[in-house]
């Protein structure tokens, strides 16, 4: 393709992508103005999330469009674009359908910085390595492309079953996200595979996926203002505090993949020094989640 015609397909597809996800943030926005309780906190996830996909949409545009440059293999906006399903997971493990358990151990703020620092961690483990400290395009790309694909996934597996359990309403935004999550899932897949092989190009059918499911979360989200309050009959305190402790499970498990990528014994990250810190915060946390089993139960 020319690169005059190139340059304003690029252009089209850029423009269009970025007016949905402004009109995404919008309807979140507007959903969360009239939210209440438990709800709130879910909407605020998702305006987090709809507004890094933005942004990161953004910075691809500014490259393509207005310096009139190829977006580079190791972009700058690809861990931002890597902590989006974060958002959107602590969204879901709000679970505002139902009367969640509002006990120490309910889904959290501190939760979802324990989340987003362990899915931080695991890209200074696998991507960061290949992308500032030996440059490794290939293998920067087969690492994020795997981590992404896993973490694009989680999302789609946790609203089948709450797509199972929730009524009404809730249960008809479930199953959008659903179908939006998924469609989010392969299409993101297509594309990354595209731009390793150097076959895509912004406003190609390659986009047609993203499009796609933006389109859906859209209508999805479009179509839940003012949803009902939790269900007083439905509760979700297993639930509750399964999630809290897989994030203290993922504080516990830190150590172990630095071990496994370093192999040595001298590196920095496998000191002696960080193997006792960290060896004392995973035993008080061990610490913490027996105590507020305890007083759970009682």
């Amino acid at each position: 393709m020319a690169p005059a015609r190139r340059y304003e397909t690029a252009a089209f597809g850029d423009g269009v992508q970025s007016l949905l996800l402004a009109v995404l943030v919008v309807v979140t926005i507007r959903n969360l103005a009239s939210s209440t309780g438990r709800s709130r906190r879910f909407w605020i996830f998702m305006l987090l999330w709809a507004v890094g996909w933005l942004c990161g949409t953004l910075i691809w545009s500014w490259y393509e469009i207005v310096l009139k440059l190829p977006v580079p293999d190791v972009f700058i906006g690809d861990m931002l674009f890597f902590l989006l399903p974060v958002a959107l997971m602590s969204a879901l493990a709000v679970l505002p359908h139902a009367k969640q358990y509002e006990g120490p151990l309910a889904f959290s703020w501190l939760d979802f910085l324990i989340l987003l620092l362990f899915w931080i961690y695991l890209y200074a483990v696998a991507v960061i390595p290949w992308e500032f400290v030996s440059l490794n395009t290939p293998q920067y790309s087969r690492n994020f492309d795997l981590l992404y694909a896993v973490e694009t996934a989680l999302p789609v597996l946790a609203l089948i079953p709450m797509f199972l359990r929730a009524q009404g309403r809730w249960r008809g935004l479930y199953g959008m996200l659903f179908w939006a999550s998924a469609t989010f899932a392969v299409a993101v897949q297509v594309v990354n595979r595209a731009l390793t092989v150097h076959s895509y190009y912004s406003g190609s059918l390659f986009d047609l996926g993203m499009v796609i499911s933006t389109c859906i979360f859209i209508a999805a989200l479009a179509s839940s203002n003012n949803l009902p309050q939790p269900e007083p009959g439905v509760s979700t305190r297993l639930v509750g505090v399964l999630a809290s402790r897989l994030a203290m499970a993922a504080v516990i498990s830190l150590p172990s993949p630095w071990c496994a990528h370093c192999r040595t014994a001298t590196c920095c990250w496998c000191s002696r020094r960080q193997t006792r810190s960290t060896r004392r915060c995973s035993i008080r946390s061990i610490s913490t989640w027996r105590a507020t089993s305890r007083r759970s139960r009682a």
